[in-house]
């Protein structure tokens, strides 16, 4: 009777690491990320910003993850803007949707120098997982705009770098870095757009794991 019991447990335990592995996806995934904000002007230097984005893994055929985030930006002066927000994530894990609060401030810095514009960023999330110890996490991205635009719907390409520090009670560290090639576009003064590609790199414990991510964005401003 024991044997059977710990056989039982066994098969269980086996049967939730294929599920739960299932859904990390393998090394080298193909991924598709799409997104859509809106933008509205609610004072002379405060702006009210609304998103939604989806990503799709598996080679782009299983939606794993659903946010939500809704924030106010201030701009200080042309060169730095403070961001305050709350963002909602449902990601899947194994076979159950499970929840995610995450408090987020930015800091935005922006400068040029030769017709390029350069864009840091330093955003601090406090992340509150179903199931899962609170921490915070840093991330630091870099952004360079070229001066090159192309067509009449204005294709500007641009490179960006981010890297994310997990501040866990155990195992804290840099466990994200992403690195982003790709066109902006403006279709006109209310909605622009973005195509990209980026090459995701997470630290899974006992080796880094690769992802490769197409990504889409629409954008709305009134």
């Amino acid at each position: 009777m024991k044997l059977l019991n710990t056989l039982k447990v066994a098969a269980i335990a086996l049967v939730g690491m294929a599920a739960y592995q299932a859904h990390a996806y393998e090394d080298g995934d193909t991924q598709l990320w799409l997104k859509a904000s809106a933008k509205l002007k609610v004072a002379s230097s405060t702006t009210f910003v609304l998103e939604e984005e989806f990503k799709y893994g598996d080679d782009m055929s299983e939606l794993y993850d659903k946010e939500t985030l809704i924030m106010l930006d201030h701009k200080i002066n042309d060169y730095f803007s403070i961001a305050y927000g709350y963002r909602h994530v449902v990601e899947l894990s194994g076979n159950t949707w499970k929840d995610e609060d995450r408090p987020t401030l930015d800091f935005k810095f922006k400068q040029s120098a030769s017709g390029w514009s350069f864009e840091e960023r330093i955003r601090w999330e406090y992340r509150m997982k179903q199931d899962s110890d609170e921490y915070s996490r840093y991330r630091v991205s870099v952004k360079a705009k070229s001066p090159w635009k192309f067509t009449s719907l204005a294709l500007n390409p641009y490179v960006s770098v981010e890297s994310n520090y997990s501040d866990k009670d155990s195992n804290a560290g840099w466990d994200r870095h992403r690195f982003y090639v790709g066109m902006g576009m403006k279709f006109n003064d209310h909605i622009s757009g973005d195509l990209y590609f980026c090459r995701q790199r997470d630290d899974k414990g006992s080796s880094w794991r690769d992802y490769n991510a197409i990504g889409m964005a629409v954008g709305f401003k009134y």
